[in-house]
């Protein structure tokens, strides 16, 4: 396994080697679910510019630029190609360089404590929102149907919390210092970290086909 060293993450060893994202096993159903969702929202919030930290397999990265998006990738593994190499607590990018800041699955990587500052980097660079997905770790227990005559459209009803399982403390992997939902970070601990930001929380949801992904739609404040 390679290990990379993030010299903006106080010289952190962050344990994901790039071979994770090639492996066969990582592009599963679920996660195409995940990266659809970050389309449809970078669509929704009529962005035409994007700045996507953490690239990964770099799947979204083409799919927007499909769609004539234009992207600026940064990660702080060079091996993954970004047009930017640094980490998510410095960004390498002017003020406002983009619409859009997108940072899925990457926040979980740094201490808990880093949350507001990263999330005040993400708003620096974009001219509108940023939007932020993280695992969740709470019991999930619901189930999708379809509605309509003529246009069935899936609708899912779940149920967020279990009172016979309490949350469990978080115990480092590896890779993960922390995850929505457990006993350290709460649905109400993470809210307030993002609303502590120069920006507001405008929406919030857990993916229904993928519940370990749960999204944020941060507003810059003007």
């Amino acid at each position: 396994m390679i290990m990379s060293t993030s010299a903006l993450s106080g010289g952190m060893p962050v344990q994901v080697d790039t071979a994770h994202y090639q492996a066969a096993t990582y592009e599963q159903r679920e996660r195409l679910y995940s990266y659809v969702e970050q389309i449809s929202l970078v669509s929704e919030l009529g962005g035409r510019s994007v700045i996507e930290v953490g690239c990964g397999s770099q799947v979204v990265t083409k799919l927007l630029r499909m769609r004539d998006i234009e992207v600026t990738t940064v990660d702080f593994d060079a091996s993954l190609n970004p047009d930017v190499v640094c980490g998510v607590e410095n960004i390498l990018l002017p003020d406002n360089h983009a619409d859009i800041a997108l940072c899925c699955q990457v926040l979980e990587h740094l201490p808990f404590s880093e949350l507001t500052k990263c999330t005040n980097e993400l708003l620096r660079v974009c001219r509108t929102h940023a939007v932020i997905s993280i695992p969740d770790a709470r019991p999930h227990f619901g189930f999708t149907f379809m509605r309509g005559i003529y246009r069935y459209t899936p609708k899912h009803i779940g149920i967020e919390w279990h009172p016979l399982k309490p949350a469990q403390i978080h115990s480092f992997d590896g890779q993960h210092h922390w995850e929505l939902g457990k006993k350290e970070t709460p649905l109400r601990t993470v809210l307030a970290a993002f609303n502590a930001s120069s920006g507001s929380v405008t929406k919030h949801f857990r993916h229904a086909l993928f519940p370990y992904h749960t999204f944020f739609v941060i507003k810059k404040a003007r």
